[in-house]
């Protein structure tokens, strides 16, 4: 990296903070900024394209449990709810349902 200036500061009236150093400094300060940012262009190239996926991560911890269906039930029994509370279900022998007969079938399909 090559330095393009050197700027030394000019002896100043006693008053170290007075308006006329204060202006001084950043004329200064801003021409040594301009000339990083000259720099900074010069040095920095145009973005690549993007590199490869890298590899996956080791795998997490287990989490807890949800609450899932009970454990239980038999043939014939189905999953009921008890209240109208979240999770609140038990297993309940099945009542009522199930398909249709043929003549009910052949009824609709007559028609």
């Amino acid at each position: 990296m090559t330095i393009r200036h050197k700027e030394i500061l000019p002896a100043f009236p006693e008053d170290k903070y007075s308006p006329y150093r204060m202006r001084q400094l950043v004329s200064i300060l801003e021409r040594r900024l301009n000339a990083l940012e000259d720099l900074e262009a010069q040095t920095t190239g145009a973005t690549g394209p993007p590199g490869p996926p890298g590899s996956s991560g080791a795998p997490g911890s287990d989490g807890a449990d949800g609450v899932g269906i009970p454990a239980g039930g038999a043939t014939g029994e189905v999953l009921a709810k008890n209240s109208g509370t979240d999770y609140d279900t038990n297993w309940v022998p099945q009542t009522g349902g199930g398909g249709a007969s043929d003549r009910v079938w052949n009824f609709f399909m007559s028609r």
